[in-house]
């Protein structure tokens, strides 16, 4: 199993399938807030699919398709963060992240999305990543921006969610920039 230590709050680690009910009691808690947001949480349920979505987050690790992670905050399960899927060829790919409500505001995507962001240039060797966030999302967006990302493009009512389209908000990150970035905070 994958276990990744950002610091003395927060563990990443690929969800297991005692998860599941964890998962869902977590989204059915969240539900209100998430669907703002996230175009899944209004097909997920049951139980049965965050199983689901387990077992297809373990098949893509297994294959190096993709790496999903359950964010655990004093090790409570608190949220999702990851990468969607991996390009290989281009050495590029996208993260996503989501929390709970009642944790936003700590710094915890952040601490998480910059460990993971290190990650990918560091362990993953890739070139790029993005991430995309709704437009109107201050939160998500407040993350790449803090990071140094830089806002690349808008992909106009590219989503649906809750029946209304939302324009993404594309943010991308250059190895060679990250380092620099990395150079400038010492």
């Amino acid at each position: 199993m994958i276990r990744l230590v950002v610091d003395e709050e927060i563990t990443l680690a690929l969800r297991e399938e005692h998860h599941a009910a964890e998962t869902a009691a977590l989204v059915e808690r969240n539900r209100a807030y998430l669907r703002e947001w996230l175009p899944w949480v209004d097909h997920c349920y049951e139980e049965e699919d965050f199983l689901k979505n387990i077992r297809l987050n373990r098949s893509q690790h297994a294959q190096k398709a993709g790496l999903n992670l359950g964010i655990w905050y004093r090790n409570i399960l608190s949220g999702m963060i990851g990468f969607h899927h991996f390009d290989h060829t281009h050495r590029k790919t996208s993260l996503g992240y989501w929390l709970t409500e009642d944790l936003q505001g700590n710094g915890i995507v952040t601490r998480a999305t910059r460990f993971l962001v290190n990650y990918a240039f560091e362990e993953l060797e890739m070139n790029r990543l993005e991430i995309r966030c709704a437009e109107h999302n201050r939160s998500s967006r407040a993350i790449p921006e803090r990071l140094g990302f830089n806002e690349e493009g808008r992909l106009r009512q590219s989503q649906i969610v809750g029946g209304e389209y939302q324009t993404m908000v594309i943010y991308g990150m250059l190895k060679r920039d990250w380092s620099t970035l990395k150079t400038q905070e010492r």
